[in-house]
């Protein structure tokens, strides 16, 4: 498609052109670097309030309402009546409503799919495609997003309480991880969410490190004076909650009158609010049920915690950054130490050091003129990860994908 029209494009401009060779080449490069591209997105399940699906309704918003390229997304799984996220009009949303072992029709769909509905790129998000769609011939560049960290299958299991066979589990996870990286290499691009996962995967030559886009931007912001800490995540080991209220448990009495407001859903509900119970912190610490407008929860708070034991990027770390919060988060393998600039809008503490996150928790309840100077510096610094600037390394990537159409 874009060799087409670029090429019809410059049949009908060239004889009305009177330019220099390298002025008339030059210009033609970047009309043709211009052209709307046909994008296809692949998703499992497009139904979950989680943060993949928050990062992906914001990439293709701006890629069709504000770079005018042609999005499509397919959901293997049925979608749910309602889209957690909202999706531009301009783009288009199927279902293949296929089930989770359906690979074969998983494939077979998907190349009939884009046998007749043909893109200039078509991204995966390193889901039950990966092992295959690199080997559909549709003529498309063929991307791999990749919202984890390398070692993800490893931390997921040192980090499962009472996991029986752990040392079992964890050689078929490094055997899954060897599979991951092989057909990873297969692609085009693989695109990665930081420069130390960058290092983890190693030399992949078709490796490209774009952070994720700030879900939103906000002229309001906190006022840091609301004796309130916040924390947003699912409910799951990984994302290290029981360590957070162990931490306010051993500091509340310290920090009189402050409460503790966990947002998200999943499998631990029950434990936290038996380790709330446990700990007498009922009505100082509560647990709410996912937001879709996440920026009030957070401009109505004065520190954020992030205390997950292993993460991709950290999403909602630009996200309260935004809303002008300083804050703590475990320095785990990769995120937080490429978001975080430690000491100046917030605080990195060792991975699993429940004092360090109390004494830093701490820290910031007692010391208001603290938290406003990290406040006011967390605004300035997360500029960088605002959906211009990041989408602007999204279309160098499609530039350079494209580049052989030149």
């Amino acid at each position: 498609m874009i060799k087409k029209m670029g090429f019809l494009l410059i049949i009908v401009l060239s004889p009305l052109l009177n330019f220099q060779e390298n002025t008339k080449r030059n210009f033609f490069q970047i009309l043709l670097l211009t052209i709307i591209l046909k994008i296809l997105y692949i998703i499992d399940f497009l139904g979950k309030p989680g943060g993949m699906e928050r990062v992906l309704s914001t990439k293709v918003n701006y890629l069709c309402d504000q770079l005018n390229h042609e999005i499509t997304i397919i959901s293997r799984n049925a979608l749910p009546k309602d889209l957690f996220f909202n999706y531009s009009n301009n783009v288009k949303i199927i279902s293949l409503n296929l089930t989770k072992n359906c690979f074969k029709n998983y494939e077979t769909k998907l190349a009939e799919y884009l046998s007749t509905n043909k893109q200039d790129v078509v991204i995966g998000l390193f889901g039950s495609e990966l092992p295959f769609l690199y080997k559909l011939k549709d003529g498309s560049k063929k991307i791999q997003e990749f919202h984890f960290s390398k070692n993800y299958l490893i931390h997921l299991v040192n980090h499962l309480p009472n996991i029986r066979l752990r040392f079992l589990r964890k050689v078929k996870a490094n055997f899954t991880l060897i599979k991951e990286r092989y057909y990873a290499k297969k692609y085009d691009a693989l695109v990665l969410l930081s420069k130390r996962d960058q290092e983890l995967w190693g030399a992949t030559y078709n490796s490209f490190v774009i952070p994720n886009p700030l879900s939103f931007q906000t002229k309001e912001k906190s006022s840091v004076t609301n004796k309130k800490i916040i924390s947003i995540g699912r409910l799951i080991a990984q994302k290290g909650f029981d360590d957070l209220i162990k931490a306010f448990s051993t500091i509340h009495y310290e920090i009189e009158g402050w409460t503790l407001e966990i947002i998200g859903e999943g499998q631990d509900y029950e434990y936290l609010q038996s380790l709330i119970f446990k700990m007498g912190l009922k009505g100082k610490v509560k647990i709410s049920s996912p937001l879709k407008d996440i920026q009030t929860a957070l401009i109505d708070s004065s520190i954020f915690v992030f205390p997950s034991k292993y993460e991709g990027f950290g999403l909602v770390l630009t996200e309260a950054m935004e809303c002008g919060l300083p804050s703590i988060a475990y320095d785990c393998e990769c995120g937080p130490s490429e978001i975080i600039r430690h000491g100046e809008d917030g605080f990195l503490v060792p991975l699993s050091d429940i004092d360090s996150l109390a004494k830093h928790i701490k820290i910031l309840a007692l010391d208001f003129s603290r938290r406003k100077e990290m406040s006011t510096n967390a605004v300035k610094n997360v500029k960088r990860f605002y959906g211009n600037a990041i989408m602007n390394y999204w279309e160098d990537l499609f530039k350079t994908l494209n580049k052989d159409l030149l």
